[in-house]
């Protein structure tokens, strides 16, 4: 959808079911994603991250499938309600306010004029009936209008398990998604392609490690990662990351 007709949209929607901060849940003009008060809540740290592996201390980059990540939020606080809100109620205008900062940082870094095509780490079928959304797929798509850029969901799947990501140590999680992702038959040629990556939280890496290892083999040239939120490698966040409901 393109710029103008989606604001047309969003305008025409506010008449019938008026726009809510999706956080706090306050009346919002239409043309807002989250009221005032969240928004200053809100504190961007993408500039405070390392540029490859957006972490306030560096990953082994070696280990890294994907050329650079971008994270807008530490996954805590306002963020982390934000997320909840995209995630489990109809938040979306959260995942649309994290695609507008992130392709603003995407332009600043050059990043935005390389991407060919924008993807998300899909959602397995059982969660998406659950859901009724995949909550990644929403960052991605408005990440791809607001930088002019096609969108495919249809690069990857996500294998449905019994197996709860979530429940793992980021050893397990690591084995996990290595063999929770295949190539979507019947994909779009992506050969030279560079392809961008969103998430709705970057944890451990191994969801983006194992999506962009199958991007890769599909032909990627390069494959960029962005979420919303990132978990922070301190001591403290290490725990967290282990036990978070994140990928």
């Amino acid at each position: 959808m393109k710029l103008p007709a989606y604001k047309m949209l969003k305008y025409i929607a506010d008449w019938f079911l008026p726009n809510r901060c999706p956080i706090c849940n306050k009346l919002i003009p239409w043309d807002k994603y989250v009221c005032r008060n969240c928004d200053k809540k809100l504190k961007v740290i993408s500039d405070e991250l390392c540029p490859v592996c957006a972490k306030d201390k560096c990953k082994n980059h070696a280990d890294l499938k994907f050329d650079a990540a971008v994270s807008l939020f530490d996954y805590k606080d306002t963020a982390k309600d934000g997320i909840y809100a995209l995630k489990y109620h109809d938040g979306t205008n959260f995942g649309e306010y994290a695609a507008k900062l992130l392709a603003a940082i995407l332009r600043k870094r050059g990043i935005a004029e390389q991407i060919d095509v924008v993807t998300c780490v899909p959602m397995s079928r059982d969660k998406l009936k659950k859901r009724h959304r995949n909550h990644s797929a929403v960052i991605a798509g408005a990440l791809a209008m607001f930088l002019n850029k096609p969108f495919d969901d249809k690069l990857l799947v996500h294998l449905s398990s019994d197996i709860v990501h979530h429940h793992l140590k980021a050893e397990q999680r690591a084995e996990n998604a290595a063999i929770s992702f295949e190539v979507f038959k019947g994909h779009k040629d992506i050969r030279s392609k560079t392809i961008l990556i969103c998430d709705d939280v970057y944890t451990t890496g191994s969801t983006f490690n194992s999506c962009c290892t199958i991007l890769r083999s599909m032909g990627a040239n390069k494959v960029f990662a962005v979420s919303a939120a990132t978990t922070l490698l301190d001591k403290v966040n290490e725990e967290h990351c282990n036990g978070s409901d994140e990928s």
